[in-house]
């Protein structure tokens, strides 16, 4: 699976803006598309959860299973 930002994010976005998108890494079909509720500068995916660090200083952790 890869996983990023799917909408152009600017210093000053609205976090509802914003969403992360997840891809099929072998079928590049859309998995999955979610409004973390930050504005995102990185993106880590660890077992069963994407965890993303807002420009605010929040982060979200995000649950697939």
């Amino acid at each position: 699976m890869l996983v990023g930002v799917a909408t152009a994010v600017s210093d000053h976005g609205d976090p509802e803006d914003t969403e992360l998108l997840a891809l099929d890494a072998a079928t590049g079909r859309e998995r999955w598309r979610v409004a973390p509720g930050v504005l995102p500068r990185a993106v880590a995916v660890a077992g069963d959860r994407v965890y993303t660090d807002g420009r605010d200083g929040r982060v979200a952790a995000l649950d697939f299973q």
